[in-house]
């Protein structure tokens, strides 16, 4: 397709319409729409890990909260079950003590674990606390 123009002294002017400039603009759309595509990929997989990570760092922070509970309880009354729920966590308290001429100091380690067992049957822990707690010998 083309055009002619005439100018007011007479020059004819003729402008040719190809289809080059449509192929170009198309190209580019279709190279805009795939590196949009990829964008919006990235951030639907960076929003699927932060939510993955939100979940994991939430059970954490109920495992430490439930850890010290547990601890708590240990310092107050060491000779407490080894074994408790808290928050819909499992929580296991080994108590090794050590006799001393003046009393018993009492070690503890309290580990964590999800509430259910895994699919392979083995407990991952989720947070372990060490402590101690001393008793004298007259039971102080």
């Amino acid at each position: 397709m083309s055009f002619n123009l005439t100018s007011g002294n007479g020059h004819r002017f003729r402008f040719a319409r190809t289809n080059r400039a449509g192929a170009a603009f198309i190209v580019e759309a279709l190279l805009l729409l795939v590196f949009l595509a990829a964008a919006v990929a990235i951030f639907v997989r960076l929003f699927a890990l932060s939510t993955t990570q939100a979940a994991e760092a939430e059970q954490l922070t109920r495992a430490v909260a439930a850890a010290q509970s547990a601890a708590e309880r240990f310092a107050a009354a060491p000779d407490a079950p080894p074994m408790v729920e808290i928050d819909g966590l499992r929580v296991q308290v080994s108590v090794t003590p050590e006799e001393t001429p003046a009393g018993t100091l009492y070690h503890a380690t309290i580990t964590v674990f999800a509430a259910g067992e895994t699919a392979d049957g083995t407990d991952t822990p989720l947070y372990t606390l060490e402590t101690a707690t001393y008793r004298g010998g007259d039971g102080a």
